[in-house]
Parts: structure tokens; C-alpha cells; sequence
């Protein structure tokens, strides 16, 4: 159940950060609020840990990651615990390092980050339960 409102809630996150660049905090919200679906305990506290990366990240950069970008990875970071954000976070920078490079190239612009952790999500949520038919 929490893996089917996840793909949805993050399906909605893409469309909306690819068309205006910016992710709700209502959406954030509700990515968190999934949590009650699955609960992890102790995990779900420290998956907010890697929020702070990015924290650290966006600090020092004027284009870097925004404040929505940061919000949505501590939300998943809660719903789904430390190990499964650490592995959608590094999903979703290589994707996004891969379409930079061959596609965008252009530094000065800001890009949606929203789709690219829809993305990983999908990838986490998905294949364990096609592949071996369990949830994370």
C-alpha cells in the first residue's frame, strides 16, 4: 500500500517541479504522512540524517538545491528509513548527472531535482518487489 501512494505522491511531485520549480510543502507533507503506512521506528528518525547533506550542499551554492528538494528527502528520508533514502539519493544524483551531462549542460540555470527522486523512489519501492516479490 505505502509503495502504490508513494509512486503516486511522487509521479505528482515530478509533473509539478518540472513545470514550475517548485515542490509544495503540503507534498513534502504528505510524502512524510506515508510513514503511518509502514512505520521503521529508530530507522525512520535517522533516515532524516540525510537531509543534512543536503543542507550541507545547498548552503554554499547560489543555483545549488532548494528548499522544496530538501524537504521532499527528508520526507522520504522519514517514510522510508535511512538506507532506502541513501540509495534514492544516489539514484536520483547519477540519473541526474547523466541527463546534465548529455542533455542540459548549462550551469547557470537551476534544474527540477523533483523528477529525478521520483525517479529513484520508483526504483527503491519497485524493484524489490518485482525482482524477489517483497516491499522495502
Amino acid at each position: 500500500m505505502q509503495a502504490v501512494v508513494l509512486t503516486l505522491l511522487m509521479l505528482y511531485t515530478a509533473w509539478i517541479d518540472t513545470r514550475t520549480h517548485c515542490i509544495p510543502d503540503w507534498l513534502c507533507l504528505s510524502v512524510a504522512l506515508t510513514a503511518i503506512l509502514h512505520f521503521r521506528g529508530v530507522d525512520a528518525v535517522l533516515g532524516l540524517g540525510v537531509a543534512i547533506l543536503f543542507i550541507v550542499v545547498a548552503l554554499p551554492t547560489e543555483n545549488g538545491i532548494g528548499g522544496g528538494d530538501i524537504k521532499l528527502v527528508a520526507a522520504l528520508g522519514f517514510s522510508l528509513g535511512l538506507l532506502n533514502s541513501v540509495a534514492i539519493v544516489l539514484i536520483a544524483l547519477i540519473t541526474f548527472l547523466i541527463v546534465y551531462r548529455l542533455v542540459w549542460r548549462d550551469p547557470s540555470r537551476a534544474y527540477p531535482l523533483g523528477a529525478f527522486f521520483a525517479a529513484g523512489t520508483i526504483v527503491v519501492l519497485w524493484m524489490p518487489i518485482l525482482f524477489f516479490g517483497r516491499n522495502v
